[in-house]
């Protein structure tokens, strides 16, 4: 085994295919994990940036065997890791108050280090990094869940009519025993004239369903549209 992962450091035709092979596994993997949650970055995304990022330190490895000491084998590593950053970006979205696609744009900068790591030879931390980036995107996120089951508080952004105001929400909190922590006025251009939009924070007090929350807040004759904030 040793012997195999040295030959995989050596620069050669073979090691080269290895590393990129490598590289499109385990960003596939990923990625196909992010596919199967429906985000916009997926299976061929990810691939493509574990790849692609690989291929930058293949080449600064060849660079520097072939001009010596005046390349620097750093230097595609981070424009690399900088350059990700713009990617991943463009997964994040914000949706009223709610934003999406941060994991994804996570994922996307980690696996991009996972490719510099198998670029780079160094297979060791790319398969712990993979193991750690795979673990954390499939097994957080069933704590996080739970985490947000067993939550108290709950963010809800509520869209309310202007001649009812925010004051049948408020007695619903007080009827229910709940304390309302902050009522934030919000901006949505998609939302009608007569419309108001608020973030309120709700301390339950209890462990409660916060989706019957919601369904309840949503009944209320002043109220157009609710939602959690996660």
């Amino acid at each position: 085994m040793d012997d195999f992962f040295w030959q995989l450091k050596e620069f050669n035709a073979i090691s080269i295919f290895l590393r990129l092979f490598f590289a499109v596994v385990f960003g596939g993997i990923i990625g196909f994990e992010r596919r199967l949650r429906k985000r916009a970055a997926g299976l061929r995304t990810f691939a493509l940036v574990c790849a692609g990022a690989a291929l930058a330190m293949i080449t600064n490895e060849y660079l520097f065997l072939l001009y010596g000491s005046t390349v620097d084998p750093g230097r595609m590593s981070s424009q690399v890791i900088s350059g990700v950053g713009f990617l991943g970006a463009g997964t994040i979205i914000l949706n009223g108050e709610k934003v999406r696609g941060l994991t994804t744009a996570a994922s996307l900068w980690a696996t991009a280090a996972v490719g510099i790591a198998i670029g780079s030879g160094f297979f060791l931390g790319a398969f712990f990094g993979f193991f750690v980036i795979f673990t954390a995107t499939v097994f957080m996120h069933k704590l996080e869940e739970k985490a947000d089951k067993n939550n108290r508080f709950i963010d809800v952004y509520v869209e309310i009519k202007k001649n009812f105001g925010i004051v049948e929400l408020i007695n619903y909190i007080s009827e229910k025993d709940f304390a309302l922590y902050s009522v934030e006025k919000s901006k949505n251009e998609k939302t009608k004239e007569d419309v108001e939009c608020f973030c309120v924070e709700i301390n339950l007090k209890r462990q409660l369903e916060h989706g019957d929350i919601i369904s309840q807040v949503n009944m209320l004759e002043s109220v157009v549209y609710a939602e959690e904030i996660k």
